[in-house]
């Protein structure tokens, strides 16, 4: 006899690769060195600010691609790669907005709705 699971419409956490998802929770473990738990949430202006250091981040990695140069690709404080930073500063950024267009009266993040 063989069993079955309905999964269809369900979120496929297997898709994710975690091994680089783990590499942006350490960019963010890294942040609570410097600054303490959630310091992040309470940035002035952080939507923006997050969302300029990812595009340093990306310009970073850019940067190391075109002069082909693999050590331009870690950051020089916390030694992780560039674009684990920018996976946390895009975390940061999609945060803030989910915050913003909920405070707006605005629930788009259903998997069925649209947001009007």
């Amino acid at each position: 006899m063989k069993g079955t699971k309905e999964d269809k419409g369900k979120r496929r956490w297997d898709l994710v690769p975690f091994k680089v998802l783990g590499l942006i929770v350490d960019a963010i473990t890294f942040g609570t060195y410097k600054y303490e738990d959630d310091n992040w949430k309470k940035v002035e202006g952080g939507e923006n600010k997050y969302f300029a250091a990812m595009e340093r981040h990306i310009s970073q990695y850019r940067e190391a691609l075109e002069e082909n140069d693999i050590s331009l690709e870690f950051d020089k404080q916390s030694g992780l790669h560039c674009l684990a930073h920018a996976g946390c500063d895009l975390i940061f950024v999609f945060w803030f907005a989910i915050k913003r267009i909920i405070g707006n009266g605005k629930n788009c993040f259903k998997k069925s709705s649209r947001c009007k």
